[in-house]
């Protein structure tokens, strides 16, 4: 997929699926449009102009107030406690726990007994 462009007047290009529909219900065709780069942003419509015109407002309605912002985080997090070093990197709730190792190793133990 391609980029967001920006414009030097200060737009930027977004990408819209554009597709019609036929609802088995009724017989009646709906369009649809979801912006790619948003796809919360979608609208609903009964012509394909009915529905850019939506999707045009509520994609302007949704970045008026909105920014994009970029955060640096650190490259390298490290995860310390005994249950890490051992290999356990997804232990959650037992993080300041040192009984869990054994809890889990005892979990490990039963479960290999069924193999």
């Amino acid at each position: 997929m391609e980029r967001t462009e920006q414009h030097s007047e200060g737009r930027a290009e977004v990408h819209v699926l554009v597709t019609e529909e036929t609802l088995d219900e009724q017989r009646q065709d709906i369009w649809r449009a979801v912006v790619f780069e948003m796809p919360h942003l979608v609208a609903e419509a009964e012509s394909r102009e009915e529905v850019l015109a939506s999707i045009q407002r509520i994609l302007n309605r949704s970045v008026r107030h909105a920014e994009v912002v970029t955060m640096s985080v650190p490259e390298h997090i490290e995860v310390g406690g005994p249950l890490a070093a051992s290999g356990y990197r997804h232990y959650g709730i037992f993080a300041g726990e040192p009984e869990a190792l054994k809890l889990f190793d005892e979990i490990e133990e039963e479960r290999n007994k069924h193999f």
